[in-house]
Parts: C-alpha cells; structure tokens; sequence
C-alpha cells in the first residue's frame, strides 16, 4: 500500500513539474495584444496576462518577472496565447506605444457612411466628427478632389488605432495607407495609359468591388463596363443606384432607376463624378487591366456568381 502511495506522489510530482516546465516553455497560439497601463508593478502584469491567457500560473510568473521589474514596459504588448515566460518577459522588455489601441477592419467596398459607424460603434470617434474631418481632408491631400469628397480613398484594412486618436488623425491613417497601397507607380502609369484619370479608375473599381461576388469574375466584370464605355451605352450598375438609395436592395425598382442623380448610371452615361465605395487593390488591378471579351451585360446566376453575355437577347435569355 505505502508503496502504491509513494508512486501516485512521485506521478503527481512529475505531472506537476510538466506542467511548470509546459507553463515556462510555453505551446504557443493565437496573437493576444494586452495593454500594460502605467505604473504596473510585475504583479499587476503576471495578472493581466493571466486573464488574457498568455501564461496560466500568475505567482510562477511574477517570481520569474520580479528580478526584471525595473526593466518592463507599459503600453500595448503583442503576445500569443500560452506563450513561454522567456518570449513574454523579451516582450514586455520591448518599447511599445503607450496608448491602448482599438483594433478596426475596415471591409472592401464600404462605403464612407459606413466606415464612419463602423468607428462610432468603435467608440474611437463620433460619426458626424469623422464626416467632417473627410470633407476637411482635401486641404492636406492634393489627390483628393478639391470637392472633399473622400469617398473611395479610405483604404480598406486593419488598423490599430490609438483609442485617444482624433478623428482627422484616424482619416490622415487611412489616407496615407491608400497612397502607400493604391496610389503606386505602376497603377499611376498604368491609368496614364489607358487615357483614364486616376481618379476615373478609382470610380471605375469601386464599382467593380460592389458588383463582384467572385474575386475570379472582377476582370470580367471590369471588361464589361470598359466595353460598354466604349461604345457610349449606359452602365446601368445597380451598385450605384444602392449607393444613391443608401441601401443595399437586391433587386431595383424601375422607380429606383429613375432617381435623379449625377451617379445613376441607368440615366447618365460615363462614369458617376466618384467612387462609391471603398474598392481594394484587387479591383483596383480589375479596373486597370480589365479582361478581353465581348460581353456588354451581366446578371446573377443564383450560384454566387454571374451570366455574361454579348448581346441582349443572350441577355435577357439569362435572365430567365
């Protein structure tokens, strides 16, 4: 019996030195931003990380940290879930911004209104606020047009913004990411080529993204507006009367299409005076390299993609 109890002790022990040893080694996962607020002692820390599971045994870990306690850093560490104590104490070691960030994605083809709400539910700035500082940004960005019109030029990404972040430094962010991601030497050439402003382009993608439901189709979808701006027809892209209406009805009204409007692509040729939403690279790439084909229509197919055809009785035999 005593013997039987002496190896259920020494198991236990040699479960729990693996698991000190597993604790300490760490198994590594999912990135775990934790925010280290001022004046936090190695306590307050092994704590936070404990609550956002980067380590499991808060006391093993402070007594690991203790020694370095002078050295460690406030402000917003990246750790990953189940991470080592030599990995977090490197990080925590690290100079990092000192204010909490909030985490924002911003989706291809959102629209200005849209990204502002998106920032209000946030909590990092009013709607309105943001609306204002997009219409004011044209003063410091001379790609901008001189209208203020923003739209379309909030590159779609994630950002990590600083929570005390105003909302002109937060539009300046997206902006200066749209000049880093879209406004490149190649694209710019490359509009110069088609004989197409860059701005048209920009238009012409933002359409292309709230049209695509298959990123294999932008291209195809891309070459049909392209045709049909060649031979002066209309556009007829629903996506710009949505824009119009504000809202995202699958099917239009023929009422909808008669709206008044310099973007109603159904009343007035060319291309609307502006983007109408937020387009990204890959569309960006579509517009300015559009497919070769013939096609001047295209309709949903009811499988997540479209129909194309070159005429109109091919058309409206698709529509079927």
């Amino acid at each position: 019996m005593k013997k039987i109890l002496v190896w259920i002790l020494v198991l236990a022990f040699i479960v729990f030195c693996a698991s000190i040893l597993t604790d300490f080694l760490g198994t590594g996962g999912a990135e775990t931003p934790v925010f280290i607020p001022v004046g936090s002692n190695a306590s307050n820390i092994a704590k936070a990380l404990e609550k956002d599971g980067v380590i499991r045994n808060r006391l093993l870990f402070t007594l690991y940290i203790r020694k370095d306690a002078a050295h460690l850093t406030a402000g917003m560490h990246n750790f990953t879930a189940s991470m080592g104590y030599k990995k977090a104490l490197e990080e925590l070691k690290k100079i990092v911004p000192l204010t909490e960030t909030v985490q924002v994605t911003i989706p291809e083809g959102y629209e200005l209104r849209e990204i502002a709400t998106l920032l209000e539910e946030k909590g990092l700035t009013s709607a309105s606020a943001f609306s204002l500082a997009c219409k004011e940004a044209h003063t410091r960005y001379d790609f901008l047009p001189a209208d203020g019109n923003a739209e379309g030029y909030l590159f779609p990404a994630t950002y990590d913004i600083p929570k005390d972040s105003d909302a002109t430094a937060i539009v300046d962010m997206m902006l200066k990411s749209f000049q880093e991601n879209m406004m490149t030497d190649a694209f710019l050439a490359r509009s110069a080529e088609n004989g197409q402003s860059f701005h048209a382009m920009l238009t012409l993608a933002s359409i292309i993204e709230r049209e695509a439901a298959l990123d294999t189709e932008r291209a195809t979808i891309s070459s049909v507006f392209h045709n049909r701006l060649r031979q002066g027809m209309h556009l007829e892209s629903c996506a710009t009367v949505q824009y119009i209406l504000a809202e995202r009805k699958p099917v239009l009204s023929i009422a909808d299409t008669q709206i008044a409007s310099p973007y109603n692509t159904y009343l007035h040729p060319g291309l609307p005076p502006a983007p109408i939403a937020s387009p990204g690279i890959a569309s960006m790439h579509a517009a300015l390299y559009p497919a070769e084909t013939d096609y001047l229509f295209f309709v949903a197919n009811g499988s997540g993609g479209h129909t194309f055809s070159s005429t109109y009785a091919e058309h409206l035999a698709a529509q079927q």
